[in-house]
C-alpha cells in the first residue's frame, strides 16, 4: 500500500505499466504529468516530497525540471533517470543540484531504494532548510577527502568562490576540534549518512552547518546547509531539558505534567519516593514503584478516589479557568499508616502556541512542619489539662488527708487514719493516670507490626480479671506502638470487668484468669465465665466487645473518653481518656456503643493491617 509521500513523475523516467513503475507505486502515491512546463506548474500548486524526472523531456531536458524545483524548494529531491552514464552527465546534474542519478537499465529495487532515501533525509532536513532558507545550500563532490567540486552556492556559504574550494581537503572548513572526527566519518562512509560541524566565522562567531553525506562511485556526494540558528536553539532547548532533568530527578519535590485529560505525562523520581515505602500503592493493591510507571494514568489509577475527584476538580479548575491553586494543605497516609501532610500548588502548562496543554503541580512534603506544630498545640493542650488536675483533682484528697491529720495531732481515731490512707491512696493512683495520660497522648513516631492475639494475652495476664473470660477472634497483625498498644487494652479489659459484671456476681478478683475456647484457638473453664470479654477484627479495623451489664442509661457515650468522666465513685476518670489518646496517637478513630448482647463495644478504625506480600493497606 503506498504511504503518503507523493511523488510528481515528469515525462516518462519508466516505462508505463512496468515492473520499475509498479514498485514505485507501491511506496509512494504518484502524480504524473507529460513535461516541464507542466510539471513546474503542478509543482507549484501542490506540495510534493520529491521528483522524478526523466532526462530527456519533449520540451527541455530534466535539468530545467531541476533548476525549477530548486528556485521554488531548494531541499525537495529530484532524482534524474536517463539512459547516458554517469560519467557522461555528472556535471551537468552537479550544476543544478540533482539529488541522483539513477540509469533505467538499473533494477527496480534500486530505483525504489534511491527515492526513498531522498525522501527520508528531505524529511529529516526539512526544517534546517526552512531555518537555513536565508543562507541557502550547496553541493560538492569529494574523493579521498579532497573537494573536487563545488557548486556556487556551496562558495557562498563559506565567502568564496567555486575554485577556491575545489583541491582542498574538506577538513580544512571545519573548527580543528572537529577536524579529526569528519575525516575518520568521511573515510569509513559507505552508506547515506548525516553530521554536523562548526566553523569560527570571520565576526569569531561560531557557524553550525549540516551536511548529508551520500556514496557516489568512488565520490561522496555532500549537501551542506547552514542551520547556526536552529543549532543555537537546540543547544538552548537541550540546555533547558537539562536543567529540568536535574529538577525532576533530584530535588525532593514531587513535581508533575498532566495532559488535558489529566494524564501524567512526567514526574519527578520523587514521586514515589515521599512514601517510606518508596512506591505508589492504589486501592486494588496495584504498586507503582518507578516514575515511569504514573506515566499515563490518571489520579483514580493511583489514589483512592475522595483524593482523585478533588484533583481532577483542581485540575479542570486550572485548565478551564487557567486559575492557579497555591499551597492547598491535604493529609493524607503512608502504606505504614504514618500521618503525610502536603502543600500542592498547581498552574496551567502552556504549550509553545501559548494555549493549555494542561497542568504542571508541585506537591511539598510539609509533614514535618504540621506534625511539629500539632505535637506542641497537644502539648500545650496536656499542659494546660495537667495544670487543671494539679490544681483541682488532687486538691479535694489532699484537703481531705490534711484534715484527718490535724485530727490525729489531737486524738489517735483509727476510722481517721483510714480515711487518710484511702485519701492517700486516691492521690497515688490519680499521680500515676495523670502521668499516663500524659505520656500516651504522644504521636506514634515509628509503629511496627504488632500480633493482635500475642498483645491481647499479655494485656490480659496483666489485668485482675476475676472470673472473666477472653476470646481473641483474629490473627491479624497491625501496626502500632506495642506498649502503647497493650496500655489501651488493659485499660478497656479493666473497664470492662470493673463495670461490665453485675454486683451480684463479683467475686474477689483473686486467682487465675477466666479462659474458654473460641475459634482463636483459646482454653475454657468448666463453668460460664460471669463476663465474657472478646477483641475482633470489624473489617477497617478491631473491636473491644463485652456481654456485661452495658453503660448505665444515665452514662453519656460521647463523653466516655473526656478526662475526669466516671460512672463509679472510685474511678479516676482517665481510664477512657488514655484509651482514646493512644488510638489518636496512632491515627486511629474510637467509638463506644452498646454491643449486641447488651455490653459494651469499643470500636477502633483505620488501623493499618501489615501486609506480607507487597506493603501495607487499610483493614480490608
Amino acid at each position: 500500500m503506498p504511504t503518503s509521500d507523493r511523488l510528481l513523475i515528469v515525462g516518462e523516467p519508466l516505462p508505463q505499466r512496468s515492473q520499475h513503475q509498479r514498485h514505485l507505486a507501491t511506496e509512494f502515491t504518484l502524480e504524473a504529468v507529460p513535461d516541464a512546463a507542466a510539471a513546474i506548474a503542478r509543482f507549484e500548486d501542490g506540495r510534493f516530497d520529491g521528483v522524478v524526472t526523466a532526462y530527456d523531456l519533449p520540451d527541455e531536458t530534466g535539468l530545467e525540471v531541476c533548476a525549477a524545483v530548486r528556485a521554488r524548494e531548494h531541499a525537495c529531491p529530484v532524482i534524474v533517470v536517463g539512459e547516458q552514464p554517469q560519467d557522461a552527465v555528472g556535471a551537468a546534474l552537479f550544476e543544478v543540484d540533482a539529488t541522483a542519478y539513477v540509469r533505467r537499465t538499473e533494477s527496480p529495487e534500486t530505483v525504489v531504494d534511491e527515492c526513498r532515501t531522498a525522501v527520508d533525509q528531505y524529511h529529516r532536513t526539512r526544517g534546517a532548510q526552512r531555518v537555513a532558507s536565508a543562507g541557502g545550500a550547496g553541493h560538492c563532490l569529494v574523493r579521498d577527502g579532497v573537494i573536487t567540486y563545488a557548486t556556487p552556492s556551496l562558495a557562498r556559504l563559506f565567502g568564496t568562490d567555486a575554485s577556491a574550494l575545489e583541491g582542498r581537503s574538506f577538513t580544512e572548513l571545519v573548527t580543528p576540534s572537529h577536524r579529526e572526527q569528519v575525516a575518520d566519518e568521511l573515510a569509513t562512509l559507505d552508506q547515506p549518512r548525516e553530521m554536523r560541524f562548526s566553523i569560527a566565522g570571520r565576526d569569531g562567531e561560531r557557524r553550525t552547518f549540516h551536511i548529508q553525506w551520500r556514496p557516489a562511485g568512488d565520490e561522496l556526494v555532500g549537501t551542506v546547509i547552514e542551520d547556526t540558528e536552529r543549532a543555537r536553539q537546540i543547544e538552548s532547548l537541550e540546555r533547558e531539558a537539562a536543567m529540568l532533568e536535574s529538577l525532576l530527578e533530584n530535588l525532593p519535590l514531587s513535581i508533575y505534567f498532566k495532559d488535558r485529560a489529566s494524564r501524567h505525562v512526567r514526574v519527578s523520581d520523587y514521586m514515589t519516593r515521599n512514601n517510606p515505602e518508596a512506591f505508589i500503592k492504589n486501592s486494588e493493591g496495584k504498586v507503582h514503584p518507578h516514575a515511569e510507571d504514573i506515566v499515563g494514568k490518571t489520579d483514580f489509577d493511583l489514589y483512592a478516589t475522595a483524593f482523585a475527584e478533588e484533583a481532577l476538580a483542581d485540575d479542570r479548575r486550572v485548565i478551564d479557568g487557567e486559575a492557579t491553586i497555591t499551597d492547598r494543605l491535604e493529609a493524607a497516609r503512608t502504606g505504614t499508616g504514618e500521618e503525610l501532610y502536603t502543600a500542592t500548588t498547581k498552574a496551567p502548562w502552556y504549550d509553545t502556541d501559548g494555549r493549555v496543554a494542561g497542568v504542571v503541580g508541585v506537591t511539598l512534603d510539609i509533614t514535618d512542619r504540621v506534625t511539629s506544630r500539632k505535637e506542641l498545640e497537644r502539648h500545650n493542650e496536656r499542659l494546660t489539662e495537667f495544670a487543671e488536675v494539679l490544681t483541682h483533682d488532687l486538691r479535694n484528697p489532699v484537703n481531705v488527708a490534711q484534715g484527718y491529720l490535724d485530727v490525729l495531732q489531737t486524738e489517735y481515731d483509727r476510722e481517721a487514719i483510714e480515711a487518710c490512707e484511702r485519701s492517700l491512696e486516691r492521690i497515688s493512683r490519680l499521680i500515676d493516670e495523670i502521668r499516663e495520660f500524659v505520656l500516651q497522648g504522644r504521636s506514634v513516631e515509628s509503629p511496627e507490626p504488632v500480633d493482635l492475639r500475642a498483645v491481647a494475652r499479655q494485656a490480659w495476664d496483666t489485668v485482675e480479671t476475676a472470673d472473666a473470660a477472653l476470646e481473641v477472634g483474629t490473627t491479624r497483625r497491625v501496626y502500632a506502638d506495642p506498649e502503647r498498644l497493650q496500655r489501651l487494652l488493659e485499660n478497656l479489659f479493666r473497664n470492662a470487668v470493673d463495670h461490665g459484671i453485675p454486683e451480684s456476681q463479683s467475686t474477689a478478683r483473686a486467682g487465675t484468669d477466666g479462659e474458654r475456647s473460641d475459634d482463636a484457638g483459646e482454653t475454657a473453664p468448666a463453668t460460664d465465665p460471669p463476663l465474657t470479654v472478646r477483641l475482633e477484627w470489624t473489617g477497617n479495623g478491631f473491636a473491644v466487645v463485652d456481654d456485661g451489664v452495658g453503660f448505665p442509661e444515665t452514662a453519656e457515650t460521647e463523653m466516655l473518653f473526656e478526662r475526669g468522666y466516671t460512672t463509679a465513685s472510685t474511678g479516676t476518670g482517665f481510664g477512657l481518656a488514655i484509651v482514646h489518646d493512644i488510638a489518636e496517637a496512632h491515627g486511629w478513630t474510637v467509638s463506644a456503643t452498646a454491643s449486641a448482647a447488651g455490653g459494651a463495644r469499643f470500636e477502633f478504625d483505620e488501623v493499618v493491617v501489615v501486609d506480607s506480600d507487597i506493603g501495607q493497606t487499610y483493614g480490608v
